[in-house]
Parts: structure tokens; sequence; C-alpha cells
């Protein structure tokens, strides 16, 4: 199968990774609460206006994202969505905000639910986050009144 970028037409057995249509309908500014039915005519309006079939208008759309999307988390200073695969798709979207506007790399994102830090304290330490993470999961048991005294558990 061939690959394509947002300027060439889109032949038969061109590659749409799965989701491409859903971020063209999110970036499209498309009520994805609609009907499928709704939303898909809705894409293949905007595509019409801008002289393409709904394929090309999708590549496009999604090329235009993937050049645009940001590559380096903010937060850590990881790539986005992780160290070994930077740009290959979107990662993370960021507790730290009301909105969630800023993209975070996978592992911040998942941090982020554990251990909220506001941007004002970013950049983090990857490694004490995930240190503090494993303290949060696997908490030190403290023994209770009877175990110290050697009653039962």
């Amino acid at each position: 199968m061939s690959e394509t970028n947002a300027t060439e037409p889109v032949r038969p057995g061109t590659r749409i990774r799965p989701g491409a249509v859903v971020e063209a309908m999110a970036l499209s500014g498309i009520d994805r609460s609609a009907s499928l039915g709704a939303a898909l005519r809705q894409l293949r309006a905007a595509a019409a206006s801008l002289g393409m079939t709904t394929d090309e208008y999708v590549v496009s759309t999604v090329a235009h994202a993937l050049e645009h999307q940001p590559t380096v988390c903010p937060r850590c200073h990881g790539g986005i969505p992780t160290d070994d695969k930077v740009g290959l798709h979107p990662g993370a979207r960021s507790r730290a905000t009301e909105e969630r506007d800023i993209e975070v790399c996978s592992r911040c994102g998942e941090h982020e639910a554990f251990h909220p830090v506001p941007v004002a304290e970013w950049p983090v330490d990857p490694a004490a986050e995930a240190s503090l993470i494993r303290l949060l999961l696997n908490p030190v048991h403290e023994p209770s009144h009877q175990e110290r005294n050697g009653g039962g558990a």
C-alpha cells in the first residue's frame, strides 16, 4: 500500500490509519455526538466545499494536524506519544488544565491520573514521578497495633 501526503490525490489502496475519520471530524469541528450519518454528511460537505473527495479531505486534514502535532512533551520533555514512537499518533491530554488543551506523552498522561502537577511546576523529573506513582500504587504496610504486639493480622 502506498503512503500519501496532503498534496497528492488519494489513490485506491492508500493507507488511512484507524481513527483518521474521527480525527478529521474533530479537527473540522464536526459534532461527534451527532448521529454517524449526520457527521458523515457534514464531513462530505466540508470536503465538497474544498473540491475534494471525502478520502482526500480526511487524509489532508489529518496530515495537516500531524505536521503541527507537538513531538516533545512539555511536562517531562520526553517524546509524544512515547520516546520510541515519536509522532506516530497523538499523546494524552493533560489533566493540569480544565480545558485539557495541552498534549503530553502517554507516560505523563498516566502519571497525571494519579498525581496531577500544576503547569507552573513543569517540567517534572520522570524518574521521580515514576517512584512516586509506584509508592502511591503500592503503599508501605504499617503494622497495626495488634500485629506489633503479637496479635493476628
